[in-house]
């Protein structure tokens, strides 16, 4: 292949890479468009593969589900995210593929990743079936139709608050306003424009981060300016209240990544620990100044503990832990040299010190 910025190559699924039809260009979005035009008919299952450039492919599968999905669902998944694909479409398999191009589109996919609901099977990748072409496994299907966002954000995204919302402040928070966590309502409940006049039954729909009106958002009717038509996050119901991501919360906490995972693998049970792992420590150098060092302490490999109810425990066998001064040393968020703690003081009032200091929280 030439040395150009921007390379896809689309081949059949039983062709060598040399039987490939290639597309390139200096613009992302334009070798995109060119590649999802091209007559695929006579291709055995096209498949395409970013070989060069700027473009990743965020696949969340619906294999599991008891139930497909519908499309005006799927839509309002992607209309409701913050950080949007250049464009999309549904999969031969009711699934969603997400396609980020230029710049920031590593860190836009990974965002968008942690704001889809956590039934979806989410991954990265730098493949796909075409969307103009069959697939192996659906025989008689089609993949719906490419959906391009023709002005899409392409900012650096702000890790300090990426994430979903607290579980637990998030319901809360919609307890008050007398909402429900996957609740439907007709349009008077709508926290964007309620107040107008409608017959709309069932229109709005409460997800993970956000309340959605169907409605609004097919006349238009935004919140504010930085958010898409029909889009109101959570969050706002009470401009009163501090709301956090779990990322942040374990963030804010400096949480040795041993604990962390636990939590994050729980919230996030669809996400590749990989993915979680390069988010946190992100979402860490955000939240410190540069260089801190307590960031690395962070993931130190050595600290192989877990806290639970107040008692350390090893994170292998989940057995009581007993703490020493070393362990203490190496928690991100005490100084080296801050012990006396005994060789057998598991819940005693030293450890305490040492739990407030680190402030942990506990798996669930």
């Amino acid at each position: 292949m030439s040395d150009v910025n921007v390379g896809i190559r689309v081949r059949g699924l039983y062709e060598t890479e040399e039987q490939s039809r290639v597309f390139e260009g200096d613009v992302p979005c334009e070798v995109l468009r060119e590649c999802f035009s091209a007559d695929v008919s006579g291709i055995q299952y096209p498949q395409l593969k970013v070989a060069t450039g700027p473009i990743i492919f965020l696949d969340a599968d619906t294999h599991d589900w008891s139930e497909q999905p519908a499309g005006e669902a799927l839509e309002a998944w992607v209309n409701a995210l913050k950080h949007q694909p250049d464009c999309w479409w549904i999969t031969h398999g009711r699934g969603l593929r997400l396609v980020f191009a230029g710049d920031n589109f590593e860190d836009r996919a990974l965002a968008a990743a942690l704001e889809l609901p956590s039934a979806f099977k989410i991954e990265l990748k730098t493949d796909s079936f075409h969307p103009g072409g069959e697939h192996p496994k659906r025989p008689g299907l089609k993949a719906g139709p490419v959906h391009w966002n023709e002005e899409v954000a392409c900012d650096a995204v702000s890790w300090a608050g990426v994430g979903h919302l607290a579980r637990v402040e998030r319901d809360e928070l919609l307890k008050a306003h007398d909402y429900c966590h996957g609740g439907r309502y007709d349009h008077s409940r709508c926290p964007i424009a309620g107040d107008e006049p409608s017959d709309a039954g069932n229109c709005v729909v409460v997800l993970d981060d956000v309340i959605f009106c169907y409605r609004c958002a097919a006349r238009g009717i935004r919140r504010g300016n930085n958010l898409r038509p029909g889009v109101f996050p959570i969050a706002l119901l009470d401009s009163r209240s501090v709301t956090t991501t779990i990322f942040g919360r374990l963030a804010s906490g400096l949480v040795h990544w041993e604990h962390a995972r636990c939590e994050l693998q729980a919230a996030y049970p669809n996400l590749h620990i990989d993915v979680l792992r390069d988010v946190f420590r992100r979402v860490l150098e955000a939240s410190y100044r540069e260089g801190d060092p307590r960031v690395d302490r962070v993931f130190n490999p050595s600290l192989r503990v877990l806290v639970a109810d107040g008692v350390w425990l090893d994170a292998g066998s989940l057995t009581p832990f007993r703490v020493t001064n070393d362990t203490a040393d190496r928690l991100p968020e005490l100084p080296p040299g801050c012990g006396n703690l005994g060789e057998n003081d598991i819940c005693g009032g030293q450890l305490k010190r040492c739990l407030d200091a680190h402030r942990p929280t506990v798996p669930r």
